[in-house]
């Protein structure tokens, strides 16, 4: 299993690798909420959609967190936590996704 330390807002949390059923009970429930991200139409929407993300899934996702931790974040923190989420879960996707995508441009 693989895992990744990140620090946010002073806080050292560890992003654990989750199992294939798992990410898919995660994109079940914070789906909708990513989904809102393209649909806004105000910057009000916006607002509401980001920060309800942040503030409410975020701590849920990495438990370690509370929602003053996240308030008190560098938006770098929460890039930063985001990107070991991903490079811990999706490793083989992005280096899969890297050589199709070097692949079609030599054509």
């Amino acid at each position: 299993m693989r895992s990744k330390k990140v620090t946010v807002a002073g806080k050292e949390v560890t992003v654990n690798e989750q199992r294939i059923g798992e990410l898919e009970q995660l994109l079940e429930k914070y789906g909708q909420a990513i989904d809102g991200l393209f649909s806004v139409n105000t910057a009000k929407e916006l607002k509401d959609t980001v920060f309800t993300l942040l503030y409410d899934n975020l701590p849920e996702l990495v438990p370690e967190l509370a929602k003053e931790d996240v308030a008190n974040a560098y938006a770098s923190e929460i890039e930063e936590l985001i990107n070991a989420f991903i490079d811990v879960n999706f490793f083989g996707v992005k280096r899969l996704a890297g050589t199709l995508f070097r692949a079609t441009s030599m054509k």
